[in-house]
């Protein structure tokens, strides 16, 4: 069902504007860019001394720090090849690199939507709705089997949730 799955999704038309939307979108499931923008949080609001916003920011920082670990440990443990190297007629868009499993976008795109919905607390759907779209594109793209979205979505979540529960054990103490 994953090869179904992934051939059916990479098989769909790729017309020139979703392919770019799609690589667009990558940039905001990049670790990197996601830890760059923490960082940046934090000194904005270490500079305009609102506590809560820099303590915010750095604990968003941390999770993407411990999930993106986590990913590279991962995919050096499982070893899974990519699907562009087992099917030769996927449609690569971009470029992917390292092992498939789990997708560390998918991972940190779950991450940035859990992020959002503890602390904002309202546009729930829409966190949601961008992890989802985020994975998808992994598997449109030809980087991913969907089965490595799913492992990265739970691997971004848990993470998440799992520094939030100590967090708030670490408050009361």
């Amino acid at each position: 069902m994953d090869t179904s799955l992934l051939l059916w999704i990479n098989g769909l038309p790729h017309p020139d504007f979703l392919n770019e939307a799609v690589l667009f979108l990558g940039l905001f499931g990049k670790s990197k860019v996601l830890m760059a923008t923490a960082f940046l949080l934090a000194l904005v609001g270490w500079g305009l001394r609102k506590k809560e916003v820099w303590k915010t920011a750095l604990f968003f920082g941390l999770c993407i720090f411990v999930v993106s670990a986590l990913v590279l440990v991962l995919k050096d443990l499982i070893h899974r090849p990519r699907p562009i190297l087992m099917f030769s007629h996927l449609r690569l868009i971009g470029h992917a690199y390292g092992g498939s499993m789990p997708s560390g976008h998918a991972a940190t795109f779950a991450a940035w939507a859990a992020f959002m919905i503890l602390f904002l607390k309202r546009s729930k759907f829409l966190w949601v709705f961008i992890a989802f779209l985020g994975g998808l594109a992994r598997v449109y793209q030809g980087a991913h089997y969907p089965s490595d979205v799913l492992v990265g979505w739970g691997l971004g979540l848990s993470t998440v949730w799992l520094i939030y529960r100590t967090s708030l054990r670490v408050k009361k103490e």
